[in-house]
């Protein structure tokens, strides 16, 4: 189904109302900018930035979720729709982020001072 312009109006398909939503708050999301060397900040305003676009998707799935099992019935588990992008991103993209972050500041100390040992 091809994508169409997002509206404002209301609109009486409560799926179509979540991912409406979801869509607001993600275009009105303000991401970091990233420049320079790569430092403590940068590293939590890029898990802030990822904890907050999952807070957004995780509530339209929990939201279509809970439509599903009021259609479907109760045999829909709300858990499995519940924190799914933040669950994944938990431990994958949320612990290489901090490592990709020190290995950037040890190549930058190495290569700015050769004879300086980096702290692990």
């Amino acid at each position: 189904m091809a994508p169409q312009a997002i509206s404002t109006l209301p609109d009486s398909n409560p799926l179509n109302q979540a991912v409406r939503e979801a869509g607001l708050a993600l275009l009105a999301l303000q991401m970091p900018e990233l420049r320079g060397i790569p430092d403590s900040k940068d590293e939590r305003d890029a898990i802030e930035s990822l904890e907050a676009v999952a807070d957004i998707v995780d509530n339209a799935v929990l939201s279509i979720g809970r439509e599903l099992r009021s259609f479907f019935g109760h045999d829909i588990d709300l858990s499995l729709f519940t924190n799914q992008l933040l669950g994944a991103l938990d431990g994958n993209a949320f612990s290489v982020i901090p490592r990709a972050a020190r290995s950037v500041a040890a190549d930058y100390v190495a290569d700015r001072y050769p004879y300086h040992e980096a702290a692990e």
